[in-house]
């Protein structure tokens, strides 16, 4: 579970500008949790390799705000983007020099970007 848990720290942090600063900001923030166990690490491993909600986007009824890291290696922006055209009433924003977890990583950056999405709602 510890390796596995790194692991996926490291793909969290991975195409930020600051991936050490990162990876230990990730680690200290897991660290001060109680550890989960290796069938709830499983199971979470399960859903994220079988569950595919995207079908069900184009039925939100709300508006939706899309945020993508520019550097993110597992969820490309464009395609990020693309999804995002596609919803009624979404908004993208792409938070630069961040990967994958921009709201762990680049706070001020996600602040500002929820902040232009709320004053633009009706």
């Amino acid at each position: 579970p510890a390796g596995a848990l790194d692991r996926f720290i490291a793909l969290e942090a991975v195409g930020s500008d600051h991936v050490r600063d990162d990876i230990r900001l990730l680690r200290q923030a897991v660290a001060e949790r109680v550890h989960p166990s290796a069938q709830v690490l499983a199971e979470g491993l399960q859903l994220l390799k079988t569950a595919d909600l995207r079908p069900v986007l184009a039925d939100l009824s709300m508006p939706s705000l899309w945020l993508a890291g520019r550097r993110d290696r597992l969820v490309h922006p464009q395609a990020m983007a693309q999804a995002a055209a596609s919803t009624p009433q979404a908004t993208h924003a792409v938070i630069a020099g961040a990967g994958h977890a921009p709201f762990l990583t680049h706070v001020d950056a996600v602040l500002d970007a929820l902040s232009t999405a709320w004053a633009q709602l009706p």
